[in-house]
């Protein structure tokens, strides 16, 4: 286990040490996918990194930015289960909006939009870096209706699938329990 410091203790070359497979507290450490996410993450709840989601003192309860709710998705990428508030849905999905617009006109700008696939290289990799947080933002949200997260397969419909997406996405969530959980603004109260 890595002992607690504060960001000034730590080597200059810390970040360099970690991509050379060595801790920066001379410790053996091995880096997997997994084990830099649950690094990065602590670090942001830690504090030792400085930013605006990790302190929770500085905002109320429920009082959050919009960076949090955008980010909150990212954190919970790969779960399905649960309950997601609507503010966590639509700020996760502007952002990936806005995001895949910029790295369209990027590959237009470039040269690297294909005509015939609709798609440029950095517009694949945004979608298939965000289809998994996506999916799974989607199914919690369609759980605080207490509906199945299968319904989002109605976005698969050509042309209108997503309209009934749309409008379940701005319903409000049902209060209290549900078969997916405890409603998400209860938890945070």
């Amino acid at each position: 286990m890595r002992p607690k410091t504060s960001a000034q203790q730590l080597p200059r070359s810390a970040p360099f040490a970690m991509a050379r497979n060595r801790n920066p507290h001379n410790q053996t450490y091995r880096p997997t996918p997994k084990n830099l996410l649950t690094y990065a993450f602590s670090l942001l709840e830690s504090g030792l990194v400085n930013d605006a989601d990790s302190s929770q003192s500085r905002h109320e309860v429920g009082k959050e930015p919009i960076s949090h709710w955008i980010l909150l998705p990212l954190r919970r990428y790969s779960d399905f289960r649960g309950r997601s508030r609507r503010r966590e849905y639509w700020a996760f999905t502007a952002f990936g909006l806005s995001l895949y617009a910029g790295f369209a006109f990027l590959d237009v700008a470039a040269g690297w939009w294909h005509e015939d696939w609709g798609i440029g290289p950095l517009t694949l990799l945004f979608s298939v870096t965000f289809t998994v947080p996506a999916l799974a933002v989607g199914a919690r949200r369609l759980h605080d209706i207490d509906m199945s997260g299968w319904w989002q397969a109605m976005g698969l419909i050509p042309v209108v699938g997503w309209i009934p997406l749309m409008v379940l996405g701005c319903l409000a969530g049902h209060p209290g329990l549900n078969q997916y959980g405890l409603s998400p603004k209860e938890v945070l109260d």
